[in-house]
């Protein structure tokens, strides 16, 4: 159950009891002072009968107070059974405006899909750089859970085929229905900085260990993010201004970057990390075991070397960065993997 869904409940709960200390007061109030003055009043049903009628406002007028404490008892059932209705309405209107009611409906009618994640990037934000990065996972088959806030674009990205999780990302319950404790990664990638701070800090109460990436285009905040708990923080800006500068003074170095940055077609960079089984090789023998592509640079123990000649022997955990076609790059996902298992 989510906080939207509670909170209705709360509510709803609170209205229900005022109904039942009104209808309680009404009944036996007017039952004591009409009982045996009022004819029309014959016992505590007749009371409680005219008690639903004021709180409902139908008012049927077959039954009306004749003494004067009776009167003052339609008055403040009156005047306190509109104040019940207004609480309703104003809850009501409350959740629509925080965006807490159409989902706490839709669990409710149990419209929300049931969906198992598990070794998954949940991506929090739904932007023209988050779409990018979707692409870019799929065509890695790797699968995606999207978080947003916007109910519309949920429904719209759904009709699209998009795994949609519809809820505020601060939110322990919309994170958890994400399964960011089952993901491989959880990107944060909201226009509003504080909100990735705030989502970024409930993560990391919810699960320590998870890799959340968290993307910003203010420089000085990502020694902020990183003390609240980032894996890494990527300076969007700065890759961007980068690319752009290339795109000007070197238009084919661009198109290389990208083309690079691209798993659907063309030339492809891939990390693999190298098993026990390839301690002591040479990078020159990595062919003979079916590894295609060029390793452009590996790393270890967070020291870069840059185009390692093919004499460089390797050493289990090391990180191998491969270029090559998309198909090579998949053989090769093939070997690692089997030696791995």
């Amino acid at each position: 159950m989510n906080e939207g869904q509670e909170e209705l409940l709360r509510d709803l709960a609170k209205a229900g009891a005022m109904l039942v200390i009104l209808v309680s007061y009404g009944t036996l109030a007017f039952w004591y002072f009409e009982s045996g003055v009022n004819p029309e009043i014959s016992g505590l049903f007749d009371a409680f009968y005219w008690t639903i009628t004021v709180l409902s406002t139908v008012g049927f007028g077959d039954i009306t107070p004749v003494t004067n404490q009776g009167k003052v008892i339609f008055v403040t059932l009156a005047i306190f059974g509109l104040g019940v209705y207004g609480y309703i309405a104003s809850s009501i209107i409350s959740l629509v405006t925080e965006k807490k009611f159409v989902q706490a409906l839709r669990d409710a009618l149990m419209l929300s899909r049931e969906v198992k994640r598990e070794n998954h990037v949940v991506l929090v934000g739904w932007n023209s750089f988050t779409e990018s990065a979707y692409s870019e996972f799929l065509a890695n088959e790797i699968p995606v859970a999207v978080v947003v806030e916007d109910d519309s674009l949920a429904q719209l990205l759904r009709k699209q085929g998009v795994d949609v999780v519809f809820g505020d990302p601060v939110n322990e319950s919309t994170l958890k229905e994400a399964s960011v404790d089952k993901a491989r990664c959880v990107v944060l990638a909201m226009a509003d900085e504080t909100k990735n701070l705030l989502t970024l800090l409930k993560l990391r109460s919810m699960t320590p260990n998870v890799e959340v990436v968290v993307t910003t285009r203010k420089r000085d905040l990502i020694d902020l993010f990183k003390q609240a708990g980032a894996t890494r923080v990527v300076d969007a800006a700065d890759i961007a201004g980068r690319i752009l500068a290339s795109s000007v003074f070197e238009p084919h170095v661009a198109t290389l970057i990208r083309d690079l940055a691209e798993a659907e077609e063309g030339l492809d960079l891939r990390e693999f990390r190298a098993p026990s089984y390839m301690k002591g090789l040479k990078l020159s023998e990595l062919s003979s075991l079916g590894v295609r592509g060029w390793v452009v640079a590996v790393f270890r123990e967070g020291k870069i070397h840059p185009v390692p000649k093919e004499d460089f022997v390797l050493e289990e955990g090391d990180i191998l960065v491969l270029m090559g076609s998309v198909e090579e790059l998949k053989e090769s996902e093939k070997v690692f993997s089997l030696l791995s298992g």
